[in-house]
């Protein structure tokens, strides 16, 4: 009965759950415009998923997959007859894990290409590997991975971290009932954290020594001003890089608030016109537009509201913001789905919106 009234009362004042508040981007968040002039390496349609293997760098693109090396050129490894939602690469080199939006995930032997092991299952958004294990993430029960929009705007929270030991047993499922989790990292032997876009934070977990279950850590990145997305763990400086995919927006956070209005947007407008997040805005003249966002003699204001975004935010050990790479409203970077740190130290970062990979030292 209390938490009844205490939720009514919130409610009525805006407060807990009912809060359309966004976080300022201030302190180590404070936007600039970095990711506007870092160095474009490769420029491709839908590019995502970034891997790392030695010195060998992997990413998607739409159904195919790339490799780089160094300076040189991308070249193409292998095309699906589907799109790709998430790879990773085994701490060998010797496996890759290439999960389709057709619910099946495939192991290939890297050498040969040759498919090794094969399994089912829905809305696969990241991957890892733990020794010779395949640990990932589903974002939702009932939607694809191409459809967080509608999953966001559900107010999803079917998502789960499962284990596979890639050997014909079944999956088990580690954590249920996450709210689009779209980035798993391990950043200790047994300890991984877990990207949960929807309630914009990154929670810690510990995997039991038989990986059957897993556990709740106490503590998190929590308020964020964005959506979370891929991550990734440096081990030489114990740093965390994280990717936002997409800007929180008051407007938005209002709207989820609004079960009629969403319920017939949803059922009346084409999704691409959503009043919604997205990988990238502007393009198209019937999109939802807010009076600040409006072009004054030909110039988009870089601090007006968005729908799209490009973040990188690097987190110390102790889970400090050190430093955030931005691509403002007016830049040409959204949408930034994964990063890696290769064996140069080199940071690269794909954005989707945009159709680039890009990198800097």
């Amino acid at each position: 009965m209390l938490s009844f009234l205490k939720d009514r009362i919130d409610y009525v004042f805006g407060r807990g759950k009912h809060s359309i508040f966004v976080p300022v981007m201030d302190g180590a968040l404070k936007p600039n415009e970095f990711l506007d002039s870092i160095k474009i390496i490769h420029k491709q349609e839908d590019v995502d998923n970034l891997t790392l293997n030695k010195g060998t760098t992997f990413f998607s693109a739409k159904s195919s997959v790339f490799s780089i090396s160094s300076a040189k050129k991308a070249k193409k490894v292998i095309t699906f007859s589907n799109e790709i939602t998430a790879m990773a690469v085994n701490a060998s080199g010797s496996k890759l894990a290439v999960a389709l939006d057709d619910d099946n995930i495939i192991i290939l032997i890297l050498k040969t290409l040759k498919e090794a092991f094969r399994f089912q299952e829905k809305c696969v958004t990241s991957m890892c590997f733990n020794n010779e294990a395949l640990i990932y993430t589903t974002g939702s029960q009932k939607f694809l991975a191409a459809q967080w929009q509608h999953d966001l705007l559900s107010n999803g929270c079917s998502g789960t971290v499962c284990i596979n030991e890639l050997n014909g047993s079944n999956k088990r499922v580690l954590i249920k009932e996450l709210s689009w989790p779209t980035g798993i990292t391990f950043t200790g032997k047994t300890t991984f954290c877990i990207s949960e876009s929807w309630m914009h934070r990154i929670s810690f977990h510990k995997l039991s020594d038989d990986q059957s279950s897993a556990s709740r850590l106490d503590k998190e990145i929590s308020k964020l001003p964005a959506y979370p997305g891929k991550s990734f763990f440096n081990s030489s400086n114990e740093e965390l890089l994280v990717c936002f995919f997409a800007p929180r927006n008051q407007l938005v956070e209002f709207i989820l608030t609004e079960e009629e209005y969403k319920t017939r947007m949803m059922a009346e407008i084409d999704p691409s016109l959503w009043v919604a997040p997205t990988y990238r805005s502007g393009k198209h003249i019937r999109e939802p537009l807010q009076q600040s966002g409006i072009k004054t003699m030909g110039y988009l204001k870089p601090w007006a509201p968005a729908f799209s975004y490009g973040l990188v935010v690097r987190f110390d050990k102790d889970l400090k913001a050190l430093a955030s790479y931005h691509s403002r409203t007016s830049g040409n970077f959204h949408g930034t789905t994964s990063v890696i740190v290769d064996n140069s130290q080199n940071i690269l970062v794909t954005s989707r919106g945009d159709g680039k990979l890009g990198g800097w030292k």
